[in-house]
């Protein structure tokens, strides 16, 4: 049975993440130089939950299900991504 509540009524908790990365560029000869890169995603590892369920005739209305997409890598767990970048 539909109430009487009003507009925006079903919104979800927001992201929030911190994002950490350090560089660190090592002199090869005179042109080239080496760069070493670690870049952390999510430093404090905060879950980050998803929307809650805006069908209303839905058994799990107004419920939050999930966190995270792994699909598409948004709102996920800590990550650590390292590289090494070669500048000619």
């Amino acid at each position: 049975q539909y109430g009487n509540g009003g507009r925006n009524i079903g919104t979800g908790p927001g992201t929030k993440t911190l994002d950490f990365s350090t560089f660190k560029n090592f002199a090869i000869g005179e042109r080239r130089t080496l760069q070493f890169r670690a870049e952390t995603f999510n430093i404090s590892n905060t879950p980050q939950f998803n929307q809650p369920v805006a069908n209303i005739g839905a058994a799990t209305s107004g419920r939050i299900t999930s966190a995270g997409s792994e699909a598409t890598l948004q709102r996920t767990q800590r990550q650590v991504q390292l590289a090494l970048k070669l500048i000619f």
